[in-house]
């Protein structure tokens, strides 16, 4: 892959306010944008809403045909921070595109993502030092995401007993990594080109493997942000992000990639993925697809798959919800 970190600034506009002239934050936020006009406020309320405070905020927004660019606009003339900036691209370059010319622009030492149909619990970036400084070898943090947005959330105290290291082997099994819950040292994103960008929907994980073979990734039992499941999303989307996921692991498998030396798991891990897609036939109500994506996920891989805590019986349960129309 080349180095799309290092592609020329064209196909991005000047952005609202030029970076700051202060001293360079320690962390920068990326937040990229594309039809979120309703959620990206509170997305950049909770940034600021932080007990870490010094840090700049780069909207990216991607092409956007609804109000995102005059709401973050307007937001930003709100906090009368000058380190706080939308930059717009000419073109739509998806996520990966978008993140990209986020980490182009960025001056911190860190970097944090945070989707703009997301939100951060006011301990996030926090937290997040706190693991570095117990981790000093660490590049990459992550925690847990909440996906129910009325629960009420207690901070909890990080210690070294609550982390975990991600190793490669996780990745066989799914992503195991929110990005809204990343930060990440921003020379580790140079040094592998940042998010590939041929990539929509799973780029991160994608991104995350590659991080995983330089440096330590770090996730500990903390809920630290909110995630929201819009509908239409790619995520969601079985017929779309299926292909996608499965190009991700082509490329991580085959010669080179950070899981080639896992290459005897590669059906193992398309059988997981065809699970995933089965599970998200079902809260589309698509029975007969997602029915047709179990039975070839036991075709796939007979054996049994890291899901659910290794539940032997998962899937045969997955399968009777489906056919029965239950998603509880």
């Amino acid at each position: 892959m080349s180095n799309q970190l290092s592609d020329s600034r064209s196909s991005q506009s000047s952005v609202v306010c030029p970076p700051s002239s202060d001293p360079a934050p320690r962390i920068s936020v990326i937040m990229p944008a594309y039809n979120v006009a309703d959620t990206i406020e509170q997305a950049l309320d909770s940034v600021v809403d932080q007990t870490f405070k010094d840090l700049e905020i780069i909207v990216v927004d991607d092409c956007s045909a609804d109000d995102t660019v005059e709401v973050v606009k307007r937001w930003i003339g709100s906090q009368g921070q000058a380190c706080h900036r939308i930059v717009e691209l000419k073109e739509n370059k998806g996520p990966s595109g978008a993140r990209n010319a986020g980490i182009r622009d960025a001056r911190g030492q860190w970097i944090a993502f945070l989707d703009a149909d997301d939100a951060w619990l006011p301990w996030h970036l926090e937290d997040a030092l706190r693991v570095f400084s117990l981790f000093s070898e660490a590049v990459l943090t992550t925690a847990q995401v909440c996906f129910d947005w009325d629960q009420i959330i207690e901070c909890e105290d990080i210690s070294a007993n609550i982390c975990q290291e991600v190793v490669m082997a996780d990745f066989v099994n799914g992503n195991p990594v929110g990005t809204s819950t990343v930060v990440v040292k921003k020379h580790a994103l140079n040094k592998l080109g940042g998010f590939d960008e041929q990539f929509r929907g799973p780029e991160d994980m994608d991104c995350w493997m590659r991080v995983a073979t330089i440096g330590r990734i770090m996730k500990y039992n903390s809920m630290v942000a909110r995630y929201r499941e819009r509908v239409g999303s790619l995520s969601l989307d079985a017929v779309k992000f299926l292909p996608e996921v499965l190009r991700v692991y082509e490329k991580a498998f085959g010669e080179g990639g950070a899981l080639h030396e896992y290459r005897q798991l590669h059906r193992k891990a398309i059988a997981t993925q065809q699970v995933s897609a089965a599970w998200m036939c079902l809260m589309a109500n698509e029975r007969l697809r997602g029915v047709k994506l179990v039975v070839q996920s036991w075709i796939t891989w007979p054996g049994g798959l890291g899901v659910r805590k290794n539940n032997p019986y998962w899937r045969l349960s997955l399968l009777l919800k489906i056919l029965s129309g239950r998603r509880s």
